[in-house]
């Protein structure tokens, strides 16, 4: 017993109480060190995976001061660091039409809304707007309720959509302002759209008065007997005749004939058909008279201004006016019994044998084509040509065309392609290189990065520019720079394989895209570039020889890297080459 009056049995039990209190205060302590060190870890990997992200992400407080940003929102608003945003006002990024749209998500999310999804636009430091969709939702962070934003930069598909409305908007205008009559209808038969010409076809002053009754109540009772047979044979699920004739009662009892073209379109994103009208009556009326009488036919024919002519069904000439002589060249005696196809250019001899093929085989009543016909003296001459076939007994004798000179238009069409093709390339071709220039440039850069990444293909760029231009460009005047500005362009050209590009990016800075090239291999041809440039010999003034030199930056696309951050990267490689002695390649 101790002074205490403690046995030591006590006191052996009170130390083994003590040593197990100590031990637990151990496992505690490093119990707080691990859930400190866990959370850490946890927030390590939060900002690792929101820096990650291909969107942007922001954590806004209810006044809209910024707490937080990812990577991919500094890009966004093309800033360098976080300093530029966090503390700012979301406003001061949102143009005006935007900004009641963000303080109405704000409202929504802090009274409860889950999730509130926004479009709108963001101003960066670079550009007027970009369009973005924005997801936002309540969340605490560091201790209070905050506003969580995803955005996703949709500026492409907002320009995409554009588009397609435009094309759509072009498309009505085209239909409009059409002399055909153009009718859109349900596969069920209902009317939901029509043309201007399609209303004057059938007499009726508005889109309410056609809707009001089928179309094919206007029908004369043979066209709409014919019409059934159609209906029928395409509910066998046999594919019915896309051009055919038929003849309409106006509203004002008038019996008007039509040929019409129908065909499947989707039209708002489902499947309707397209039907165009071409009023013929007329020309069944003189088809009518030629038919009654054949000396009629042939006085008529004869002093016509258009080219008449009949072959048999084997397109053999059986006549011919007195136009198709005098456009042709030929004597009646040279015509008849030839052949007609081998008037036709030999190259379009095969395309026009098909067509009236179809034309014979399919009994197609009434065609028109465009031909170029080898006159007698070798020039070629366009005809434009409406062929009817002769049937007897259901059974097609001959051919007959009413034909048309249509040289003329067909060169204005040839020559306002060329123009525009002529236009398109000198927009986007540099005069003095012959090189692509710079707006391209940037074009085909785009394509080129989704073709690398879509492939895991390399891509390399060369930027280059000249070595002391301006002291060249003092001393022997402008004329004689331009003279160096053109060289390189030759040069480059005669480097370059099919599928590289070279471009004048301004002044004397040049670029060169090489798909499917690494940098090692681009090394190869960076150096061919800069010696052979360097051999070139100039002479600016009698008696005096220069060599001109390049300093060049190349590098290769890092995968998911900005267009813009590549080529600056790429331009900061050829200033390191100047700043390193000029005449040289600098590559990473």
């Amino acid at each position: 017993m101790n002074d205490n009056g403690k046995t030591q049995q006590q006191l052996i039990k009170e130390m083994a109480e003590m040593r197990e209190r100590v031990t637990q205060l151990e496992k505690t302590e490093a119990s707080l060190k691990q859930s400190n060190a866990t959370h850490w870890e946890s927030k390590e990997i939060f900002h690792l995976l929101v820096d990650q992200m291909t969107d942007s992400m922001i954590i806004i407080d209810w006044d809209g001061t910024i707490r937080f940003a990812n990577e991919t929102a500094l890009k966004l608003v093309e800033v360098d660091s976080h300093t530029d945003v966090l503390g700012r006002n979301i406003v001061e990024f949102l143009d005006s039409d935007t900004l009641p749209g963000m303080i109405n998500a704000l409202a929504m999310a802090k009274a409860g809304h889950k999730v509130v999804r926004k479009e709108g636009k963001v101003i960066t430091a670079k550009s007027q707007g970009k369009w973005v969709e924005a997801r936002g939702t309540k969340v605490h962070f560091q201790g209070s309720d905050c506003y969580m934003v995803n955005i996703r930069d949709i500026t492409e598909r907002k320009k995409t959509e554009e588009a397609l409305n435009q094309a759509e908007k072009n498309y009505h205008n085209s239909l409009d302002g059409s002399i055909l009559g153009a009718r859109i209808v349900s596969a069920d038969g209902v009317t939901l759209y029509a043309n201007q010409a399609t209303l004057d076809l059938f007499g009726f002053a508005s889109m309410d008065e056609l809707k009001a009754t089928p179309v094919t109540d206007h029908y004369t009772p043979e066209s709409l007997a014919e019409n059934h047979l159609r209906v029928e044979q395409r509910k066998r699920g046999e594919s019915g005749p896309f051009n055919y004739e038929i003849s309409i009662e106006r509203k004002d009892g008038k019996v008007r004939h039509v040929e019409v073209f129908r065909k499947e379109i989707i039209w708002d994103g489902a499947t309707h058909f397209q039907v165009l009208y071409h009023d013929i009556t007329e020309r069944k009326w003189a088809e009518k008279a030629l038919k009654e009488s054949e000396d009629r036919y042939r006085i008529l024919v004869e002093n016509a201004s258009d080219i008449v002519f009949r072959t048999d069904n084997t397109g053999h000439f059986t006549f011919v006016n007195a136009a198709a002589l005098l456009i042709t060249g030929y004597q009646e005696k040279e015509l008849i019994g030839r052949h007609y196809p081998t008037l036709i250019r030999p190259d379009m001899r095969d395309e026009a044998m098909k067509f009236f093929g179809r034309q014979f085989v399919k009994k197609i009543s009434n065609t028109y084509s465009e031909y170029p016909i080898i006159v007698k003296d070798g020039r070629e001459i366009w005809f434009g040509q409406n062929t009817q076939l002769i049937l007897q007994d259901d059974k097609a004798v001959a051919f007959q065309s009413v034909a048309r000179d249509i040289t003329e238009r067909k060169r204005a069409e040839e020559a306002l392609v060329e123009s525009e093709n002529r236009y398109r390339e000198l927009s986007i071709l540099d005069d003095l290189t012959q090189l692509y220039n710079s707006r391209h440039f940037y074009n085909q850069l785009r394509m080129e990065i989704d073709r690398a990444s879509r492939y895991h293909q390399p891509l390399t760029l060369l930027l280059l520019d000249i070595d002391n231009f301006k002291l060249f460009n003092d001393a022997y005047g402008h004329l004689e720079g331009d003279q160096v500005l053109s060289r390189l362009g030759q040069v480059l050209k005669n480097q370059l394989r099919q599928s590289d590009s070279a471009y004048r990016y301004g002044g004397e800075e040049f670029i060169i895209l090489l798909p499917m090239t690494t940098s090692k291999d681009a090394t190869v041809v960076a150096e061919r570039i800069r010696t052979d440039f360097k051999e070139e010999n100039f002479s600016p003034v009698n008696g005096k020889d220069v060599h001109m030199t390049v300093s060049i930056g190349m590098g290769q696309y890092r995968p998911q890297e900005d267009m813009k951050t590549f080529v600056a990267r790429v331009d900061q490689l050829m200033y390191h080459a100047k700043k390193n002695g000029k005449d040289r390649v600098s590559a990473e």
